[in-house]
């Protein structure tokens, strides 16, 4: 009796989220919504002694999506994901977005599924199931079933916009005994931003973020535009400790993408907040998109390499406290010396750069590393084709690298 009424609480849950949106709409009265463009096919390739990597990205107002596949000497991974928001197909100002994602390595296949409805009102609800091997006790247990929930409410107040969000998660929590339960975390997240700054914290029971995004006022015949973010993360909170993560982020010629608000807001809401101008998966919510990076790089919704940021001069760290006390990070500088001529020329996008690769505090039968890296490359566009080619050099492993992108605009 009880498994009857739950599969028909679900039906009437399904039900509802595709009726609701029609309630008090008139086709007459909602404007044409995009669907296919503006947007963009992106392709990334990686090419390194150690590794091998493509990433593909379909970016559209109706759906973002993506795969990829890593080829590595500890073993190959794939993975895979998309946002949709059929919502653009309706006559409603309502919006429905859903979204899932996976990752497939050494034989174990994580995923998970999003979903978030949101009132023309600015009431928001929504949710999500997470199946990851992170949850996964050190004696092999079984999977455990993860969830989260949320309700949210968007509004402005002039040139402000804001948003704020109550979170409740259900996740594996790993006893001292050895064992494997499960435990409740309550939450919530509020972000404040304006065209020109934003500021976000909150709080979602394994972890502490907060984040900050300036972008400069765009002045005609002013080349310098700058944009700067700091994200930082504290997951030692939580049952299953983590590390303390900083990452800054910042270019003197902001134009649009990764540094905007909308692109901000996908990192600092964190994978809960579904934020379609950026979403993110819950499974691997953030990396560098380096291949140093101490943990899963499989992220089709990538972060732009540090010299795809905007111009002039761009710059990232990323910072870890990992939970053995160590220190890992990488440090990069990227300068395009032709772009500080206000003449406009092919060569332009010559850049030159280096990164600075460290992890420190080991243990005592470990030395410390640190790499020096080099790289040069050139970006070039034509029409709405960008492509890019990025070569460099590690001086401690003596490891010749590669990256081409291609960005075709739709």
């Amino acid at each position: 009796m009880r498994k009857v009424v739950n599969i028909r609480l679900f039906q009437f849950i399904c039900y509802l989220f595709i009726c609701i949106p029609f309630f008090g709409q008139r086709a007459d009265s909602i404007p044409s919504k995009p669907r296919f463009s503006p947007g963009k096919l992106d392709m990334l390739t990686r090419y390194s002694k150690a590794s091998t990597d493509l990433n593909l990205i379909y970016w559209t107002p109706f759906i973002k999506a993506g795969g990829g596949i890593i080829f590595r000497e500890n073993g190959n991974s794939n993975y895979g994901g998309f946002f949709i928001r059929p919502t653009q197909f309706l006559p409603t100002s309502h919006e429905f977005i859903f979204g899932a994602n996976y990752i497939s390595n050494n034989s174990k296949t994580d995923f998970d599924l999003q979903a978030e409805f949101r009132h023309k009102s600015g009431f928001c609800a929504g949710g999500g199931y997470i199946k990851s091997s992170f949850f996964e006790s050190p004696a092999g247990a079984p999977r455990d079933n993860n969830y989260f929930a949320k309700a949210s409410y968007r509004n402005k107040i002039k040139s402000w916009k804001y948003i704020l969000t109550g979170l409740w998660q259900e996740f594996g929590k790993k006893e001292t005994s050895g064992g494997f339960s499960k435990k409740q975390f309550p939450g919530g997240y509020a972000a404040f931003y304006s065209n020109t700054l934003g500021f976000n914290a909150g709080y979602e029971g394994e972890s502490w973020r907060v984040s900050v995004n300036y972008v400069q006022q765009e002045k005609q015949g002013r080349r310098i535009r700058s944009a700067v973010e700091a994200l930082y993360i504290d997951k030692t909170t939580g049952n299953n400790t983590g590390p303390k993560i900083l990452w800054v982020n910042g270019t003197l010629k902001f134009s649009g993408g990764f540094l905007s608000k909308d692109g901000w807001l996908g990192r600092s809401m964190g994978a809960t907040g579904l934020e379609f101008g950026n979403p993110l998966s819950y499974i691997v919510p953030i990396n560098d998109g380096s291949s140093l990076f101490p943990g899963s790089p499989a992220i089709w919704n990538r972060a732009l390499n540090t010299w795809e940021l905007g111009g002039m001069v761009d710059f990232r760290l990323f910072h870890l406290d990992l939970p053995n006390k160590a220190k890992w990070g990488m440090a990069d500088l990227v300068i395009y010396p032709l772009q500080f001529d206000k003449k406009e020329s092919v060569v332009e996008n010559i850049f030159v750069g280096t990164s600075f690769f460290y992890n420190t505090n080991l243990p005592s039968n470990q030395a410390d590393i640190t790499n020096i890296i080099p790289m040069i490359g050139y970006r070039y566009k034509y029409k709405k084709l960008n492509t890019c080619l990025q070569g460099q050099y590690n001086t401690t492993t003596e490891d010749i690298s590669a990256t081409l992108g291609i960005i075709y605009m739709l």
